[in-house]
């Protein structure tokens, strides 16, 4: 295993332990930041969030230091046209994983506080209905590093 894979890891494990019971219970997983033009007000973030609890868990909120806001939408197909509509809540089933990806659930990262690169990290505080919050760290990648994108990202779900 490299080791730049090894430290993330190791790091990784180390922000999770500081989170609260929900670390353990609520895993992240995968999650990553779309690129976008200079002048953008706007990114989109994405994950993979798996509920180990007993009971379904509630997601309620995000934020970031680095934006204005954040917020949780949902793109759906209506009468031929896509539509991005703010969702209050995601019910996340115990024992199952939700996919926050293009084209589905996807958190809106609206004003950032700085222009944001390839290779930069965002952190993002997911809040849940009972109280719960976990820390996440996202990298922030271009189409060329997207799943699918190249070889070199098969291990992405």
């Amino acid at each position: 295993m490299p080791v730049r894979q090894q430290i993330a890891i190791i790091a990784t494990t180390l922000l999770l332990s500081f989170n609260s019971y929900a670390a353990t219970e609520v895993v992240v997983e995968n999650a990553w930041v779309r690129t976008a033009p200079p002048s953008a007000r706007v990114l989109a973030a994405y994950m993979d969030i798996t509920n180990h609890s007993g009971q379904p868990r509630y997601l309620i909120s995000a934020s970031s230091p680095q934006f204005k806001s954040v917020e949780l939408h949902q793109t759906s197909m209506n009468d031929g046209m896509m539509h991005m509509t703010p969702v209050d809540a995601v019910t996340l089933e115990k024992g199952k994983t939700i996919h926050i990806e293009p084209g589905g659930y996807h958190f809106m990262l609206m004003g950032p506080k700085q222009r944001i690169h390839r290779g930069d990290k965002i952190t993002l505080k997911l809040g849940f209905k009972n109280g719960e919050a976990v820390t996440v760290e996202a990298d922030v990648k271009d189409s060329r590093d997207e799943p699918g994108q190249t070889a070199s990202h098969q291990h992405h779900h």
